[in-house]
Order: C-alpha cells, then structure tokens, then sequence
C-alpha cells in the first residue's frame, strides 16, 4: 500500500488519467532500482502523456510535500532516479514522447523528452537529416530527455562531442509547474533555431542530473545526412599507444566514433549470439553500405573476417568511423586516420567499426552475454592525463587481485574519443550474481536463461560498490569529470565556491523546497 493520501491520487488521476497512476507494489519497486542499486520503493509512480499534465501534477505534488524523481528510460548506472526520500513519487517519462517539429529549412527538430534517439532518428531518415550526436548505443530505449539530463556520448560524440553539444533549447518544468524555455524560443515571435542569444540559460539544463528541473521538451540541430562512411580498426599492444593513437584522430575532428576496447571488452563485442543473429546482422551491414554493391562488399567482407577476429586481435584496439556527403570525402579522412595511427598500431579486420555503424540501436542487454552482472564507472580525461590514470587503475587491481578472485569479479574496459579534447576511460565490473527485476525485464530470455540457479554473490556485493568507491576517488585525483553525475559522481568536491553558490541559488530558483530530486548533483 502507498502512504500517499488518497485525496492526493484521486487529483493525480484527475490529470493524468486512470491508467497513468500506479501503485502496485511491484511496480514501484521495479521503477525504484536501476542498472546497479535499488532503493526503497517509491510510493507511486506516474506516467503523464503532455507536457500540461506533467506540470500539473509536478505542482500538485511538490505543494504536498512530495519528493519527484523523473526517470527516463531508466538506464542509470548512478542511482540518477532513485528516490533519497519519502514519501516520493518517480515520474516516467517514456509517454510524453512526440516528435513535435522538424524544420528542415532552419535545421532544427524539438521533441517531448520521452522521445527515444532511435524514434527520432527513423523519422529523419527519410528526411535525409541527421542529428550531429545521434544518440548513444542504447537509443533503442535511450530517451533524448534523458540524455540531456545525464549527458550521453556514442553516436556521433567524436566529431560533434557529448548530447549537449546539439542542444538548442529545453522546455524545464520548475518545482511549482512553471514551465521554463530555454533558447530563442523563449523569446515572443521568435523559433526555437538558436541558443546563443544572451546568457546560454540551455547549457544550466545540461548534464544536470535532473536536479534543477524536469526536462519536457527538447530542441536539437539538425545537419545533413552523411551518404558514405568508413570503418577503420587498429591494434596496439599497449594502452598508451592506443590512447596516442585516439589522440591523434581526435585532433583531426574527423572521425565521428572512436571506440576504444581492451581484449576482454573485444570478445564481448563479436562474440555470436548464433546463426540467426548472424544472418541479421549481416543484412544490416549490407543495407549500412550507399549502394547495393557496397553494402554487399561490407558485408563479404565481415563474415569472412568475423570469426577470425578475436583470435588474432592483439591486447586493445581501436575502431572509427568517417562519413561524409561523398566517397572521395571519406577517403580523404580515411587516409587521414590511418596516417594518424601509422607507428602505433597495424590495421585489422574493420568488423567492431563496420558493425556498429551498421547496427547503432542494436537491443542492448543489462547483463553480460554469459548472464553476469555489470558495473560501468566512466570518467573523461584530458588525453595528457590517460596514460596515468591507467598506470593507477592497474595497481589498484593488481592490489585487489585476491579479493576480485575470490568474489569473481571481473573487469573489462571501454574507451572513448570525444571531440577534439577529451577520452573517456570506462572500466566495467563483472561478477556472477542473482538478478533483480530490473536486469529480467533489460535483457534477453537467453541471456536471462543463463542466470537460473546463480545464487547471491556476498562477497561481490561487498565487494564492488568499495571498488566503485576507490575508482571514482582515482578518477577524481586524475582529474577526470564525469557525465551521468547522478548521486555517486563527486560533482561538488573541490568545486570553486562561488560557482556551487551561484548553483544552489539556481536550485533554489526552480525547487525552493529540494523536492525535485533530491540528492543529485549532491544538492
């Protein structure tokens, strides 16, 4: 039962109709854990389908005294939703998720905040438009409102940066139900085309972890559609060539993914989920290519490498793609990136980067393929800083080498290039676990299959979230930020003072009485 007064739902229901107040137990609990952590369950969750109905009810409850925690579609791995409070209520957002406008004259589209990346994207395709950051690699789920709250980067993010690089404007909706408007369409007469008119009120929004605010709406740049691409994979037998070799191509701006992978994290990559996932993804590959004889050639090409490929890979690689209006275009970056990386590593089968680009919103699993659990931490470095902060991660492993055998904790890593200045580093733990709602309803049944009969792992339950612990506290020391602050990233540590006043007055601002998510940002 929900200690909610019943007057209180009876008004919700009022705005967002039967259906979208819920306060099943399970459900509650369900919406109240994500990737990694869970917490007490909220005591409703609704799901509003306007932007109107959201701001009512975010007013009705605040003026109750009720703590709103808005969730995307949930894909936290920083307790970014979980309620620090009660009596609270979780507001999923997946309902409002209208594609509102697309201008492709003045190269913009505005979208409700529930609106996920691959939606979008299957609507400008046709249109022959693209988003610069298109989307991180979970789109398939992935909400626009949600990655302009946590900050996302994948699609996209080597050219053109992280999510908030392509906003123009946001719709935020205040503690009291205002609904504030961000860019020059906040402005009478005018469109939603800029968002460098004056004081940039869109960058607040940003990457706040929905702390200052509940995203309703957001406004993106468009850009012309790339025709051609290229997939381009290397080896390096060392990180520091590899983080060389990602620095080199970030320098160039050229390259619109730069991925990364250590071996572990590599076999996962092209690992077969069988014949028929084959077949599937080779279709895909054929239609990624510009025209059926391409296509074709891609696909040839990655069977023939594909099964070859992890045996032969050496201990990190990198994979990146070029794309443009033309062939000679992508050539030209092309040779670019190869000259880049020419003395760090040799060229390999181009499979990771020819199949990520032909499968961007492949369906994305919360476990493992061999059914463990995981753990992403990221941090963004500054290139100059990554050969030391992998220096120290390794120490901190080789120090906790008995402790993770003992618990089966595992370790693989991802990296990132992102724009022209910034490589995210993202170690991932994995251990052998029983699951939780959140992973049966994020993963395959396969995958879920492999589970049955895993008891709990104690010893890795006390085990990771120290580990978590001692890898954020590195990453602080090396310098690193972080997006998808959530609740565990130290966003205020260290923060020059006059800045965190000047955002808590801004909280102040839009949420006087710390009712919008409480806990994020450290607020």
């Amino acid at each position: 039962m929900t200690d909610l007064p019943m007057a209180l739902l009876n008004d919700l229901r009022s705005v967002v109709g039967e259906g979208g107040v819920i306060t099943d137990a399970a459900e509650r609990a369900y919406f109240s854990q994500d990737y990694f952590a869970k917490a007490a369950p909220a005591d409703a969750v609704i799901s509003p389908t306007t932007i109107e109905a959201l701001s009512k009810s975010v007013a009705l409850l605040t003026a109750a005294g009720v703590a709103v925690f808005p969730r995307g579609a949930g894909y936290s791995y920083t307790d970014a939703y979980l309620p620090t409070r009660s009596p609270s209520v979780v507001v999923d957002l997946r309902k409002l998720n209208r594609i509102v406008e697309v201008n492709a004259v003045d190269m913009y589209a505005t979208v409700e905040a529930g609106c996920t990346w691959m939606a979008l994207d299957d609507h400008l395709n046709p249109l022959g438009l693209r988003t610069p950051f298109w989307g991180p690699l979970s789109g398939r789920y992935a909400t626009v409102g949600g990655s302009v709250s946590q900050g996302t980067v994948s699609l996209g993010s080597g050219k053109h940066g992280p999510s908030a690089e392509s906003v123009l404007g946001v719709q935020v909706v205040a503690a009291d139900g205002r609904v504030v408007v961000t860019g020059s369409a906040g402005q009478a007469k005018h469109s939603a085309f800029y968002r460098h008119y004056g004081p940039d009120l869109t960058g607040l929004f940003c990457n706040d972890a929905g702390a200052l605010g509940l995203k309703a709406a957001v406004t993106l740049r468009l850009m012309a559609r790339p025709t051609h691409n290229e997939g381009i994979s290397f080896g390096f037998d060392s990180f520091e060539k590899l983080a060389d070799g990602m620095a080199a191509v970030a320098r160039l701006g050229v390259a619109s993914e730069s991925l990364g992978l250590s071996m572990g994290a590599l076999q996962r990559a092209t690992t077969s989920a069988g014949l028929m996932a084959d077949l599937k993804a080779l279709m895909q590959v054929a239609r990624s290519g510009s025209d059926m004889f391409d296509g074709l050639m891609r696909a040839a090409r990655m069977a023939f490498s594909a099964r070859c490929f992890v045996t032969q890979a050496p201990a990190h690689t990198g994979h990146f793609v070029v794309e443009g209006l033309s062939r000679r275009e992508v050539a030209a970056q092309a040779a670019g990136v190869r000259k880049a990386l020419s003395g760090l590593g040799a060229e390999i089968a181009n499979t990771v980067a020819v199949g990520m680009r032909a499968m961007p919103f492949a369906p994305y699993d919360m476990l493992n393929i061999d059914g463990r659990r995981q753990l992403p931490m990221h941090t963004i470095l500054p290139f100059s800083r990554a050969a030391e902060f992998h220096r120290r991660f390794q120490a901190l492993r080789a120090a906790r080498a008995a402790e993770m055998t003992a618990a089966q904790v595992g370790v693989i890593s991802v990296y990132s290039g992102i724009s022209t200045n910034g490589l995210l580093f993202e170690p991932v733990l994995q251990w052998p676990d029983a699951v939780e709602e959140f992973h049966r309803r994020h993963s395959s049944p396969g995958t879920i299959a492999k589970t049955q009969g895993t008891p709990p792992n104690l010893a890795a339950r006390t085990l990771v979230p120290a580990l978590r612990d001692e890898i954020v506290g590195l990453m602080y020391d090396c310098g690193g930020t972080h997006l998808q602050i959530g609740k565990v990233y130290p966003y205020l540590k260290g923060r020059d003072e006059n800045a965190t006043a000047l955002l808590r007055q801004v909280k102040t601002q839009m949420d006087p009485n710390g009712l919008i998510n409480p806990g994020a940002l450290g607020l």
